[in-house]
């Protein structure tokens, strides 16, 4: 039921805009700390978890900021509660806005 709530949030709130995702040089610092023990954040790799994809294939999904600051907030299940508690709602809208500037061009 989880995975159905959070599908329905990102699709029907894509601009909400309560955290306004700005500060992407803290938000690559904040993604090094806390996402590449499983996440390949950069060019250059930081982890051998096969299940979790790299920053830049993350960077190619649809979602636009506020819709990845949503998905950061409630989780992603391989994470855990726990470990997703860590990230205040500004941290999730810097990283966020990191993600957002691997987007190919």
């Amino acid at each position: 039921m989880r995975p159905f709530v959070i599908a329905v949030v990102l699709t029907t709130v894509p601009t909400l805009g309560f955290a306004a995702p700005d500060d992407t040089q803290r938000g690559q610092k904040l993604a090094r700390e806390q996402c590449a023990q499983c996440h390949n954040i950069s060019k250059e790799p930081s982890s051998n978890v096969q299940r979790a994809p790299a920053f830049r294939d993350i960077a190619r999904s649809p979602l636009n900021a506020n819709q990845w600051v949503v998905y950061l907030a409630f989780g992603h299940s391989p994470m855990g509660a726990a470990r997703m508690a860590a990230i205040s709602p500004g941290d999730a809208g810097d990283i966020a806005s990191y993600i957002v500037t691997l987007r190919p061009h």
